[in-house]
Protein backbone atom coordinates (compact mmCIF):
# COMPACT_ATOMS: atom_id res chain seq x y z
CA UNK A 1 0.00 0.00 0.00
CA UNK A 2 1.76 3.77 -1.06
CA UNK A 3 -1.40 6.14 -0.06
CA UNK A 4 -0.47 7.63 3.01
CA UNK A 5 -2.74 7.93 6.00
CA UNK A 6 -4.35 11.68 7.29
CA UNK A 7 -2.04 12.91 9.27
CA UNK A 8 -2.65 12.93 13.47
CA UNK A 9 -4.61 14.38 15.40
CA UNK A 10 -7.29 12.56 14.70
CA UNK A 11 -10.73 13.43 16.85
CA UNK A 12 -14.07 12.59 17.73
CA UNK A 13 -17.10 14.16 16.23
CA UNK A 14 -21.02 13.35 17.94
CA UNK A 15 -23.99 14.08 15.82
CA UNK A 16 -27.42 14.23 16.16
CA UNK A 17 -30.04 15.52 13.69
CA UNK A 18 -32.23 18.52 14.97
CA UNK A 19 -32.24 17.04 18.44
CA UNK A 20 -33.36 13.33 17.10
CA UNK A 21 -31.21 10.82 19.10
CA UNK A 22 -32.58 7.87 16.59
CA UNK A 23 -30.53 9.26 13.69
CA UNK A 24 -26.97 10.07 15.92
CA UNK A 25 -23.51 8.68 15.11
CA UNK A 26 -20.16 9.29 16.15
CA UNK A 27 -17.13 10.40 13.33
CA UNK A 28 -13.49 10.24 13.64
CA UNK A 29 -12.77 13.47 12.37
CA UNK A 30 -9.42 15.63 10.38
CA UNK A 31 -10.45 18.99 10.13
CA UNK A 32 -13.71 19.04 8.24
CA UNK A 33 -12.60 15.34 7.01
CA UNK A 34 -14.69 12.59 7.77
CA UNK A 35 -12.27 9.54 8.36
CA UNK A 36 -14.50 7.01 9.02
CA UNK A 37 -17.66 6.72 11.12
CA UNK A 38 -20.31 4.87 13.11
CA UNK A 39 -23.00 2.83 11.31
CA UNK A 40 -25.61 2.41 14.01
CA UNK A 41 -29.06 4.12 13.82
CA UNK A 42 -28.41 5.24 16.96
CA UNK A 43 -25.30 5.78 18.05
CA UNK A 44 -24.28 3.55 21.45
CA UNK A 45 -21.62 4.10 24.17
CA UNK A 46 -19.80 1.12 22.46
CA UNK A 47 -20.01 3.20 19.21
CA UNK A 48 -18.19 5.85 21.37
CA UNK A 49 -16.04 3.52 23.12
CA UNK A 50 -15.22 2.46 19.56
CA UNK A 51 -14.18 5.58 18.15
CA UNK A 52 -12.17 6.78 21.26
CA UNK A 53 -9.77 4.04 20.61
CA UNK A 54 -9.03 4.51 16.84
CA UNK A 55 -8.30 8.13 17.29
CA UNK A 56 -6.15 7.53 20.56
CA UNK A 57 -4.42 4.44 19.04
CA UNK A 58 -3.78 6.61 15.98
CA UNK A 59 -2.85 9.67 17.52
CA UNK A 60 0.27 7.86 19.30
CA UNK A 61 1.11 5.35 16.48
CA UNK A 62 4.27 6.73 15.51
CA UNK A 63 5.22 8.11 19.09
CA UNK A 64 5.19 4.07 20.17
CA UNK A 65 6.70 2.81 16.96
CA UNK A 66 9.65 5.65 17.53
CA UNK A 67 10.29 4.41 21.21
CA UNK A 68 10.18 0.83 20.16
CA UNK A 69 12.63 1.31 17.45
CA UNK A 70 15.10 3.13 19.64
CA UNK A 71 14.52 0.52 22.44
CA UNK A 72 15.63 -2.41 20.10
CA UNK A 73 18.57 -0.20 18.23
CA UNK A 74 19.59 0.67 21.95
CA UNK A 75 19.91 -2.62 22.72
CA UNK A 76 21.20 -4.28 19.54
CA UNK A 77 23.90 -1.68 19.98
CA UNK A 78 25.11 -1.54 23.29
CA UNK A 79 24.22 -5.28 24.29
CA UNK A 80 21.90 -4.12 26.80
CA UNK A 81 19.39 -6.30 26.79
CA UNK A 82 19.96 -9.48 29.11
CA UNK A 83 19.26 -13.01 27.98
CA UNK A 84 16.26 -13.24 29.71
CA UNK A 85 14.76 -10.11 27.97
CA UNK A 86 15.00 -12.07 24.32
CA UNK A 87 11.37 -12.70 24.20
CA UNK A 88 10.25 -9.08 25.23
CA UNK A 89 12.79 -8.10 22.43
CA UNK A 90 11.11 -9.98 20.11
CA UNK A 91 7.65 -9.02 20.98
CA UNK A 92 8.54 -5.33 20.38
CA UNK A 93 10.12 -6.36 17.10
CA UNK A 94 7.03 -8.27 16.09
CA UNK A 95 4.67 -5.31 17.53
CA UNK A 96 6.53 -2.56 15.34
CA UNK A 97 6.73 -5.11 11.71
CA UNK A 98 2.69 -5.67 12.64
CA UNK A 99 2.15 -1.49 13.43
CA UNK A 100 4.51 -0.73 10.22
CA UNK A 101 2.46 -3.98 7.76
CA UNK A 102 5.54 -5.50 7.27
CA UNK A 103 4.90 -8.52 9.78
CA UNK A 104 5.81 -12.22 8.57
CA UNK A 105 2.67 -14.03 7.59
CA UNK A 106 3.02 -17.84 8.44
Amino acid sequence: MKAKHKPVPWTIAYYASAGNESTSHYSVKRGASTIVRTTSEVATEEDEANVMLIVRACNVHEDLLASLRELTQHAERYGGAPKSATKMWDRARAAIAKATGKEETT
